[in-house]
This record gives C-alpha cells, sequence and structure tokens, in this order.
C-alpha cells in the first residue's frame, strides 16, 4: 500500500505525542534495544562476560560469546508482551542462546518464589553465570491512555495489566 506525505506526518505526530507522554509519566525510560545494549555492555566491561574483542577466542558469533549465560524472564504473560522483536524475544536471543527459563506471572512478578528461583539457579551452567530480566508492562493507547489498550478483535480500549493495575490502585 502507498502512504501519503500527511500520513506519514500524523504517525510521526502520534509517535512525539506517546513518547512525550512516556517520558511524563516515566523520566528516563528507555527502550528494550537501547536496554540490552547497555546489558551488554555491563556484563562485557564489569564482569568479561560476551566480551567479542577477545582475540583468543575461536567464536565469531555474538550469542555464542553468552554461551555460559542462563537467562530467565519475569514478564507479564500478557499476549501484547509477546511477539517477535518484543524485549524478552530480544533478550532469549542476544543472551539465552534461543532458550530462558520463565519465573514470571501476572504484573511480571516472579510467582515462582524461591523453589523457582533455585531450580533456575541448578539450570545454571558449571562456571557459568545467571541473568534475570524483569519487566513490568504499561502501554499507551491509540487515544493516548495510559495504561489502556485495544486488542485485536476488540473497538473499546481495556486495560493493558489488571493485575498492575489492582496493585497500584491498593497503593494509593
Amino acid at each position: 500500500g502507498k502512504i501519503s506525505a500527511g500520513g506519514i506526518s500524523n504517525i510521526i505526530h502520534r509517535s512525539n505525542r506517546v513518547d512525550a507522554l512516556a517520558r511524563r509519566h516515566f523520566p528516563g525510560a528507555i527502550g528494550s534495544s537501547v536496554l540490552l545494549s547497555k546489558v551488554k555492555r555491563t556484563l562485557n566491561d564489569d564482569y568479561g562476560i560476551g566480551n567479542n574483542n577477545d582475540k583468543t577466542s575461536s567464536s565469531s558469533s555474538s550469542s555464542s560469546s553468552y554461551e555460559n549465560v542462563l537467562l530467565a524472564h519475569s514478564v507479564c504473560p500478557d499476549e501484547i508482551n509477546h511477539w517477535d522483536g518484543h524485549i524478552v524475544d530480544k533478550f532469549v536471543h542476544a543472551l539465552g542462546g534461543g532458550k530462558a527459563f520463565e519465573l514470571g506471572g501476572l504484573a511480571g512478578i516472579p510467582f515462582t518464589g524461591r523453589t523457582g528461583f533455585a531450580a533456575f539457579s541448578h539450570h545454571v551452567p558449571d562456571d557459568g553465570h545467571a541473568f534475570v530480566l524483569q519487566a513490568p508492562h504499561v502501554v499507551i493507547s491509540n487515544r493516548l491512555k495510559l495504561g489502556q489498550y485495544t486488542r485485536e478483535g476488540q473497538c473499546r480500549d481495556g486495560s493493558a495489566c489488571g493485575a498492575a493495575a489492582g496493585a497500584y490502585g491498593h497503593c494509593r
């Protein structure tokens, strides 16, 4: 399909409004690609994990340089959080070698508790490392409402994470 210059202008304008709203409510928020870059740099610089600049390494693949890292994640199971290119997908492929241990429940709370963390720790490779990603989610609707989302096949906005909204309501 084609898109007009006016259509592109509308998309850019809306994107700028979404960014401004997100930054107002979540100062310092960053996107998943920026977070992944910062994590990889920290693992490399501070812990020597994933250093592809090591001349003695026979591996040239970025994922193999993290082969002794086991990734666990705790992200809300809401279907809007799990698509190609989402934060979990990016981390699983960059650090997890395509696999990960799932700890998460509603609102991204690691519901597996002590037992789940113990099981996860027993899966870490010998002389390996564990990395846990915990990521709650917040969305902004097409109508620029924070925490609201229009799901496919529905005509109204609904809560993106009812569990987080409920918890927030109890804290107010």
